[in-house]
């Protein structure tokens, strides 16, 4: 058994207890609100099922895997089931059915990120630059949002088919002390400034 204790910034503080019996491993976290929320791992160290905090209700959501490791069933407390099927190299999976039976069809850039997204021969579909920044999503409709970053890859600006668009000023921190939005005629209709301290506190 092994306890860990940590403190976060709102000086709340916590305990971590490693639970093993035989190759089981269950994690439980405590925190100073009494509430519990307990993690069991498969032999290969997947997480098999996650309790919650909710003592009342259960809430207990379960994971399966294929012999390949990859996610293939998620059960939530429901007992309602998201299937995931056809993985591609990456493990990624090509196709997902919902408990209402809906599937979603899902592809791939040759980098493993998400290329299209169908529902219904409803598709939206997903744009990046080389190194894997999200620049354009566009809806079956021809609706699109464009995204723009800085040097340091850090997000600055937002706008869409309209023209409307949300434009962040980042400190080098990257702590975003202004948000301007626009409308389609490029006027200012929102402006919003934060000031942070030495330690990135607003």
């Amino acid at each position: 058994m092994s306890i860990f204790y940590f403190k976060d910034l709102s000086m709340t503080v916590s305990f971590l207890r490693k639970v093993v019996v035989g190759i089981a491993c269950t994690w439980l976290a405590f925190s100073a609100h009494a509430s519990t929320i307990s993690r069991t791992y498969t032999a290969l160290g997947q997480v098999a099922s996650i309790d919650g905090a909710r003592t009342d209700v259960n809430d207990v959501t379960r994971y399966a895997y294929d012999a390949q490791g990859n996610l293939t069933t998620v059960t939530n407390a429901l007992g309602q089931v998201y299937a995931l099927a056809s993985f591609d190299s990456y493990g990624n999976p090509q196709s997902i059915t919902d408990p209402n039976g809906v599937v979603t069809t899902l592809s791939y850039t040759p980098q493993g990120w998400l290329a299209s997204l169908t529902i219904d021969s409803s598709t939206t579909q997903y744009a990046y630059n080389e190194v894997g920044d999200l620049l354009q999503v566009t809806t079956a409709d021809g609706n699109w949002v464009k995204y723009s970053y800085d040097d340091a890859r850090r997000l600055i600006g937002v706008r869409n088919r309209l023209g409307e668009s949300i434009n962040y000023t980042l400190d080098p921190m990257g702590n975003r002390t202004a948000e301007r939005t626009k409308d389609v005629n490029g006027t200012v209709v929102h402006l919003q400034r934060r000031v942070f301290d030495e330690l990135g506190r607003l």
